[in-house]
């Protein structure tokens, strides 16, 4: 059998989610805080059994996230008058993940050294 008389007897699998006609009831639950959990145990209940993990997938890869729905619904900004600056972009405004944890890593170790005591042999604190 060649390729050619195979794809004409043989239809490909489509790969199309189970979890598709639920996906307006899904994106309702996840929306009013349910876990993924919670949301995989009321499937169970509506015959559809799957796992956790596949309702984490299917709600990032076909339910829009929060944060991207807020900043669609976002305003425009305003004009701006001539004499005023011109705002620096977007990314440069908001620091990064990694940048908050590099910040609060330090400003915990400052704190750590203004608390720090030194110990003679006795045992007795002494504060530098």
């Amino acid at each position: 059998m060649n390729v050619n008389e195979f794809t004409q007897q043989v239809q490909p699998r489509q790969k199309r989610s189970r979890l598709l006609k639920y996906k307006t009831e899904i994106a309702d639950l996840k929306e009013r805080g349910y876990t993924d959990q919670q949301i995989r145990d009321w499937l169970a209940k509506n015959d559809l059994d799957v796992s956790r993990e596949a309702v984490r997938k299917f709600i990032k890869g076909h339910i829009a996230p929060r944060s991207a729905v807020e900043s669609a619904a976002t305003p425009a900004a305003a004009p701006q008058a001539p004499g005023d600056p011109l705002p620096a972009p977007a990314a440069q405004q908001q620091e990064s993940q990694a940048e908050k944890m590099r910040r609060r890593v330090k400003e915990q170790q400052q704190a750590a050294k203004v608390t720090q005591f030194s110990h003679d042999k006795t045992g007795n604190n002494i504060k530098e």
